[in-house]
Formats: structure tokens, C-alpha cells, sequence
């Protein structure tokens, strides 16, 4: 049987060896292998050294794999830095005769890749190689610049992937790049680039964009400073799982340089608009380099934003007495689970490549910040009614979002610890609803007393205005004049955003979501329920308007 040369061609890519021709380019020594090919260092017919990426031959026969590397020459193309290698030439073997290896050539940087320097020389040392580091971080930022002014999101930045070339860091491997008027050409669910350098919004099916890169260059440079992943290793679900928690791998440096080590584990918070800016690390970066603390530079970063209290403990919960490798997830129904995650050692993490599917029992719940508001808007317009009413449902709904909120934590984290979903969870999850929801009702009770005393305060200030002064007679202004119902909707919607936002409801708004998905399977039905609840909201103030609402009323709290 005669085989076809695409084929052919194909097959010999994996018995290459130095001193092969291919393409025109003789193939001097290989210098890695990824999950898209094998790159190496060849040299042109003018004796210049270049670098070679090769597809491998079952990744060369998919026609989305050669778009890709065709995309990644035209992304490379498009950045105009020193920083960023440039594109020689490319092989993707649609055109005419195009059959063969399937391959992209850049510019050779000389030097090691930062995972290469790291493994071998150990990390960056604080005490002698603190402007070494402060240099790379601000190289990085730049190229990370260009790279972004380009309309170019790199999409995997990891230490494999930055040169330690003559003139600094150097980026490379585009593969996966994200051109901002691109088409995507991931599939729904799946998720790309290296796990603990993907920040959790993208995880959860967000939108890539410049933020994905700042997130793993803080990951990048605290490989650097530990020689540590910066969430740990193992398999995708620990790893995963720390990042959602906020609890990078610190190493020594929690003792080493505690300001440092809290400017990276905020500039690795799960929360988007909670993370440290890349400035402000850097800030942080120049003053360890110029022989400070770094204390000084973290709290003008953090002024305004979180008050400082102590530079040695790091965000997130912990396990009590144990190291940063055991973090603790949502409440299980024994208490916290601890999730034991291994400490990484130099040279000893190997991460994954390629796309990640992420099933969607490891995802949290998705915001629907749309159908909230609704309800809040809804309950707070009925308070020129009924107050006493909406702040009962309004109890109510939070206690039972939160055992929910709870159990769900609680079954995700099972699976996560066992890698799988298995038939049992559920079962689990729903015999232990009971002590969910003892835990949501302590949780709610602590909610309503702040988002009560905020309330009360206001209503207090109110009825002065309203020169009520005796308790008795605040029944017959509530009947006599409108603007108490004004004053009890404001009352009701302060205790509403207070219950809500409160720093321990996390489970009660993940449950929340939980509950809007399950009573609403698509967002054309989330959007109709929207509208309903706006309109019933907009009726109830037309009237209130008319005067043709009932007098406000405490019932049932008061006859």
C-alpha cells in the first residue's frame, strides 16, 4: 500500500534527530517539547541560528491545530518589542505542496527558560539576587505592555515560556494567544493554558483578557522568589482548588519578607477587583530590592483598600497549626475540610499542557447579579407597604440560600478531594441539609443583628425627622403620611444590602446563584423573570405615586 505523503512526513517528525533537514532548516539541538509540538534550535542556509517549533504529527493532522500556529506568526507579527521574539518564518501545510512537517521559526534568544534557570540554580535568594528579581519583574511588565498595546493577550505565561535572554526576559510560545478581534477557536467548557497560572473568573468560563496575563505574571515571579508552583502540584483538582481558595504556595517567604509575601498572595486573590495591582507589586518589588521591608511600599498600595493589621499572616483561612501547604475550604459537615496539597521542591513540578476541560461540578456557581437586584429592587418597593413583611421574606430567602449555598460547597469539595463525581454526593448532601441549615440560620442571625443595627439607625434618624417621639405613635404617622413609606423602603433596602453583602455571606450568595439556576435553566427565562419583577416594582411605585397604595403598616410585628 502506497502511503500518503502527508502521512509519511508526518510520522518521520518523531524519529528527528540533530543534524535532520527540515524545511530548509538543519535541526542543531532540541530544546523542549509542549503539548502542541517539539522546538528546536536549527540553523538556516546563511548559518543562523533560529528556533524551530514542530507540531507533532497528530496534532499537524488537525486543521484548528495549524490555524493555531498560523495565528500564533500572525500574533508574534503583530508585537513589535525586544522583548518578544520575532517570527522568521512558518510551515503550515495548507498551501500548494504543502505537504510535510508542519512547523514555526522564531528568533533563537540565547540564554535558559526561567523554569530551566530555577531548577537548576535554585530560586531567586532575597538577600543577593533582590534586584535581579526586581529586574525581572519590571522586564516582564514591559514586554507583558507591548504585548497588550498589540491587542494581544499571551494566555500562557508560565517560567517555561520567559527567556532569560542578554537583554532581560524574553517572551515566548504564543500558541494559545488571544488576539482581541480574533475568533474563538476553544471549545465551549474548555479552558486554556497552564493550571495555578489561570486566574478563577477565567476557570469559570469568563472572557480572557489582559487581566489572565497580570494574574500569571504574579504566579511567575513567585515561582522565581520560592521555587515553588505558585498553587502547588498535583493533580488539576488540588491545584485548582487552592486557587479558588486564595492561598498560594509561600515557601519561606512568609518568614523571609512577610510584606512581600502578602503583596503576592493579594496580587493572587481569587476576586478580580480585590487583587493587588502590578504596580503596586512592583512598588513593593524596588523596595525589597533597594534593601527595605517593603512595608512601606504595601501600605500606600493597600491604603484605602484593606486595613493592614499584620504583614505575617496571609488572606484566606488555614487549617489552626498547620503550614500553608493545608488550606481550608468551604465549611463540610464536620467542619472545615482541609485540603492536603503537596509542597513542590524545585525542579520537581511538571505542569500539563494543552487545553484543560473543566467539568462543571468543579465550578462554582455563576453570578446573576441581574435577578438579585430584581429581587432586592422588588422587596424594597413593597416596603412603602409592608416592611415588616419584606424583611421576614427577605430572612427568610437568605437562610434558606445559605444552606444551600453550604451543601453545595460542601458536595463540590468531596469532589474535588476524589477527583470525580460519584451518585452518592447528592444523597450526602441532601441527609445532611439539617446541619446546613442550623449553620445558615447562626450565619443569617449574625447578618439580620448587623444589617439590623444599620437599619435601625436609619429608621431612627427618619422618625426624629418625622418628629416621632414616642414609640405609640408611629403607627398613626405610618397611616397618616407618605413620606414614612419612603423612609421604610430606604430602611428596608439598607437592611437588604447589609444582610447581603455582609464578609461571611459567601455561602448564602453561591447558594443564591445555585438557586436562581435551578428555578431558571436558561438566561432567556432569567431575562423574562427580570422584567416581571421590574414591573411589579415599577407598578407598586405608580401607585404609591397615585396614593392609591394602602397605608404603610408593621404588620404583623405590630397590629
Amino acid at each position: 500500500m502506497t502511503q500518503d505523503p502527508d502521512v509519511r512526513a508526518s510520522t518521520s517528525t518523531y524519529r528527528l534527530r540533530a543534524g535532520d533537514e527540515v524545511g530548509g532548516y538543519r535541526l542543531v539541538r532540541r530544546l523542549g517539547a509542549g503539548g502542541m509540538g517539539v522546538v528546536w534550535e536549527a540553523s538556516d542556509g546563511d548559518g543562523n541560528h533560529v528556533a524551530m517549533k514542530i507540531l507533532h504529527p497528530q496534532v499537524a493532522a488537525d486543521p484548528t491545530a495549524r490555524t493555531r500556529l498560523g495565528r500564533e506568526a500572525s500574533v508574534l507579527a503583530r508585537v513589535r518589542d525586544p522583548r518578544v521574539a520575532r517570527v522568521l518564518d512558518i510551515e503550515t501545510g495548507d498551501g500548494p505542496g504543502g505537504a510535510g512537517a508542519v512547523f514555526v521559526v522564531t528568533e533563537l534568544v540565547g540564554g535558559p527558560t526561567l523554569q530551566r534557570e530555577v531548577d537548576d540554580g535554585g530560586p531567586y535568594d532575597l538577600a543577593d539576587d533582590a534586584r535581579e528579581l526586581a529586574d525581572l519583574a519590571h522586564g516582564l511588565v514591559e514586554a507583558l505592555k507591548a504585548v497588550h498595546a498589540a491587542g494581544v493577550v499571551h494566555r500562557d505565561l508560565k517560567p517555561s515560556n520567559v527567556m532569560l535572554g542578554a537583554q532581560g526576559p524574553v517572551l515566548i510560545d504564543f500558541g494559545i494567544a488571544q488576539v482581541a478581534d480574533d475568533v474563538r477557536l476553544t471549545r465551549t467548557g474548555q479552558v486554556t493554558g497552564t493550571p495555578g497560572f489561570i486566574p478563577p473568573e477565567v476557570l469559570d468560563g469568563g472572557a480572557p483578557g489582559p487581566g489572565v496575563d497580570w494574574y500569571a505574571c504574579a504566579g511567575v515571579l513567585l515561582f522565581a522568589v520560592t521555587g515553588h508552583a505558585p498553587f502547588g502540584s498535583g493533580p488539576w483538582q488540588t491545584v485548582f482548588r487552592r486557587v479558588y481558595a486564595g492561598t498560594p504556595e509561600l515557601g519561606s517567604l512568609e518568614a523571609d519578607s512577610p510584606a512581600l509575601a502578602h503583596a503576592f498572595t493579594a496580587a493572587l486573590a481569587p476576586e478580580a477587583h480585590e487583587r493587588l495591582g502590578v504596580e503596586d507589586l512592583l512598588a513593593v518589588l524596588d523596595e525589597v530590592a533597594e534593601g527595605g521591608s517593603g512595608e512601606t511600599a504595601l501600605a500606600s498600595a493597600l491604603a484605602g483598600r484593606v486595613a493592614v493589621t499584620s504583614y505575617g499572616h496571609t488572606p484566606g483561612p488555614l487549617v489552626a497549626g498547620a503550614g500553608p501547604a493545608d488550606a481550608v475550604g468551604p465549611v463540610g459537615p464536620a467542619g472545615p475540610l482541609p485540603v492536603r496539597l503537596p509542597v513542590v521542591r524545585s525542579g520537581q513540578e511538571r505542569w500539563p499542557e494543552g487545553d484543560l476541560i473543566l467539568p462543571e461540578w468543579a465550578r462554582e456557581p455563576r453570578p446573576h447579579r441581574l435577578v438579585v437586584s430584581a429581587v432586592a429592587v422588588l422587596l424594597a418597593v413593597l416596603a412603602v407597604w409592608v416592611p415588616a413583611w419584606c424583611v421576614l421574606v427577605a430572612v427568610a430567602l437568605t437562610v434558606v440560600a445559605g444552606t444551600v449555598g453550604r451543601a453545595d460547597d460542601a458536595r463540590r469539595v468531596r469532589r474535588l478531594a476524589a477527583g470525580r463525581a460519584s451518585r452518592g454526593d447528592t444523597a450526602r448532601m441532601v441527609a445532611l441539609l439539617p446541619v446546613y441549615l442550623l449553620r445558615s440560620v447562626a450565619a443569617c442571625a449574625a447578618a439580620v443583628l448587623g444589617a439590623g443595627t444599620a437599619a435601625g439607625l436609619l429608621a431612627y434618624t427618619g422618625a426624629a425627622g418625622l418628629r416621632v417621639t414616642e414609640p405609640g405613635a408611629l403607627a398613626q404617622v405610618l397611616g397618616d403620611d407618605h413620606r414614612a413609606g419612603v423612609l421604610s423602603a430606604a430602611v428596608v433596602a439598607v437592611f437588604l444590602a447589609v444582610a447581603w453583602f455582609v464578609p461571611w455571606g459567601g455561602p448564602t450568595r453561591r447558594g443564591g446563584r445555585r438557586l436562581i439556576e435551578a428555578l431558571t435553566r436558561s438566561g432567556a427565562v432569567r431575562l423574562v423573570l427580570v422584567m416581571a419583577l421590574l414591573a411589579a416594582a415599577l407598578g407598586v411605585l405608580w401607585l404609591f405615586a397615585l396614593g392609591a397604595m394602602p397605608p404603610t403598616t408593621l404588620a404583623p410585628l405590630a397590629p
